[in-house]
């Protein structure tokens, strides 16, 4: 008898593939001796598209054989007016340089290009009878006295500013302030973390929203947060980066979250990584927490909206009892797929007519999205079916216009996944709904482009990176050992792209799996010694030159000159 997971992903591949008629033919598997370089930008922009097809040409020369395309425009393809005459002239380039070319697709992770498509299908995290109020006409969140105390930093005890905790770095300034009232200031030195911090009460499943004035000057601190955390979850609730710039006047950063099952939070703001070297100096000022409303709210048929009385007992009607309610800027602030964290929320008025009353509270469930891990990288549901036609359309238009030797899917860096209400009542874990997915988009690509090589990111399918067992935690992916068993829906036909390489672990994981694998190194210096340790393993086909920076200097010659060189003494990859 199967169980577990397995039997769970069996029973919804068949459930996919069964209106699709027979299943497409198995992916083809690539020969060894595989040399990529990696370009990440759009070919719809004529500089772009100089700048890759030049790299294609020099490549070709150094003896490299394929270049991938991360292309993040390739979603929205149909925005952009003669985008597929672009791929095909530059598919004639890689063809005049006997050149493979590898197309990037299915952008899971950053998916602001999908979600141009349809907003709504961002991953979203939830309120659930969330208090509002009728005021002026309007229906407002209420604050349920939800208060931080002495966000102004006004109120001193001992020269310290009164409910805060604060680094041993970090005065009051009376002479640096905002709006009259005085300001925190941080001094910063190479330590690797100054903060300041509030135990604040709050309420589950409730939706909120900090916000803090800031100001800089010569500022070099790494991994600044506004970070909510929930001591009873041992659980980080947004991991949203404000950006900072190294020297600017009093600007106002923002957070949103959701409290999940917390009822109390540490609220902590300051920076979790190196500090400054050069003296460089942060004032924080008017720290504000506060109900946030329907900013980013989420419209879809698997995420509803309820609006009931205070007892539960009255449901009231979207557009009869009050106007419907959809946030304008949601993924589309200021241009189609990009987010912004906070802008001014929606106005739902109470029309004539209308169950709700003036000062009458009601209890709202709904979803809203969030950015995770990085400024503007929104994830996708993996769990609405609009998201596959989504992916066949790009497949589709990929292989007319591209056609690509090889797939390459771009599920990297999830961070956000199972919490939503079209995930959770699923009743999957998000490694179960990952498998779930990518075993899909695999079936696409086999549908649309039979006998194609696929490949994908190793990290979420990596017993070893993310997809680690519990009590693993990853940003805002639900539960701990989140992704784990991901690789379980990973066809045995799909290759890896390992960008973990160094971790001989890793690479023994997949090999095991009988995966090919094409080692994917960004940090020259260590090129060498993987090639050593593992270059050998079973499946090892090749090798990528990654940068995420466009270093395209001299490395580019001295890595595949390394590989060329690793090929010859030892007979080429694999075992």
């Amino acid at each position: 008898m199967i169980k577990g997971s397995f039997a769970v992903l069996i029973l919804l591949a068949v459930a996919f593939l069964a209106g699709a008629g027979d299943a497409p033919p198995a992916a083809a598997r690539v020969n060894t001796s595989q040399r990529w370089i990696w370009f990440q930008g759009t070919l719809s922009s004529e500089p772009i598209f100089k700048e890759a097809s030049d790299l294609v040409v020099r490549a070709a020369k150094d003896g490299y054989t394929g270049i991938t395309i991360s292309d993040y425009r390739l979603p929205k393809a149909k925005m952009y007016p003669g985008f597929g005459a672009k791929l095909a002239a530059f598919r004639k380039i890689c063809d005049d340089a006997k050149m493979q070319l590898i197309m990037g697709c299915t952008p899971i992770g950053y998916a602001d290009a999908i979600l141009a498509n349809d907003p709504n299908l961002a991953e979203s995290l939830p309120a659930r009878e969330q208090v509002f109020a009728v005021k002026n006409g309007k229906l407002v969140p209420d604050d349920e006295g939800v208060k931080l105390v002495n966000g102004s930093f006004e109120e001193l005890l001992n020269g310290a500013p009164v409910g805060w905790k604060i680094s041993k770095d970090m005065t009051i300034d009376n002479e640096v302030k905002y709006e009259g009232k005085p300001s925190l200031r941080l001094d910063d030195s190479p330590k690797s973390s100054s903060r300041i911090s509030q135990m604040v009460k709050v309420k589950p499943w409730h939706s909120y929203h900090i916000s803090v004035m800031i100001k800089t000057e010569n500022y070099t601190a790494k991994d600044n947060r506004i970070q909510p955390y929930s001591p009873k979850l041992d659980y980080v609730l947004a991991w949203q980066p404000p950006t900072l710039e190294k020297t600017r006047d009093w600007t106002r950063v923002h957070c949103t979250f959701s409290s999940l099952e917390a009822d109390e939070i540490m609220l902590a703001i300051g920076h979790w990584g190196p500090g400054s070297k050069d003296g460089g100096k942060i004032w924080f000022a008017d720290v504000r927490l506060e109900p946030a409303g329907f900013c980013n709210i989420v419209r879809r048929d698997g995420c509803p909206l309820k609006v009931t009385s205070e007892d539960g007992k009255t449901t009231y009607t979207e557009g009869k009892d009050f106007s419907p309610i959809k946030d304008p800027k949601l993924g589309n602030d200021p241009n189609p797929g990009y987010y912004t964290l906070w802008h001014d929320v929606p106005d739902v008025t109470i029309p004539e007519g209308s169950g709700l009353k003036e000062g009458q509270k009601v209890l709202i469930g709904y979803n809203f999205a969030v950015t995770s891990g990085k400024p503007g990288q929104m994830n996708v549901c993996l769990s609405e079916p609009k998201l596959y036609q989504l992916v066949e359309d790009e497949i589709k238009f990929i292989k007319e216009n591209a056609r690509p030797d090889i797939y390459f899917m771009q599920h990297d860096e999830i961070r956000i996944l199972g919490w939503d209400d079209s995930c959770a009542s699923r009743n999957l874990t998000c490694g179960q709904i990952l498998a779930d997915n990518v075993s899909k988009c695999a079936a696409i690509i086999k549908k649309v482009d039979p006998g194609k090589p696929i490949f994908v990111w190793n990290d979420c399918f990596d017993k070893f990176h993310l997809a680690q067992p519990a009590p693993f935690t990853h940003y805002l992916c639900k539960g701990r050992g989140a992704l784990f068993g991901s690789w379980e829906g990973l066809p045995k036909d799909v290759g890896i792209v390992n960008w973990k390489p160094e971790d001989k672990q890793s690479v023994d994981f997949f090999a095991e799996l009988g995966r090919q694998q094409v080692f994917s190194c960004f940090e020259y210096e260590k090129f060498p010694g993987i090639l050593k340790q593992s270059g050998k393993a079973d499946g090892v086909v090749g090798v990528m030159y990654c940068t995420w920076s466009k270093d395209y200097g001299k490395n580019v010659e001295s890595y595949i000159d390394e590989a060329k060189k690793w090929e010859q003494s030892n007979g080429g990859y694999g075992k």
